[in-house]
């Protein structure tokens, strides 16, 4: 079946249940880029301001 097809396709990180580390891992990334976001958001704002 498809779901089957794309269970194998995926890499062990894309499937349903990673691992504790994996989603500890997928978080931090995520929240590394969101306050990577915020800082570039931020200094955009003090620069305008001047």
């Amino acid at each position: 079946s498809t779901a089957n097809w794309l269970a194998d396709a995926c890499p062990t990180s894309l499937q349903l249940s990673p691992t504790l580390d994996e989603r500890k891992l997928a978080s931090s990334s995520l929240i590394l880029a969101d306050s990577r976001q915020l800082a570039k958001t931020y200094w955009t704002l003090l620069t305008d301001v001047r």
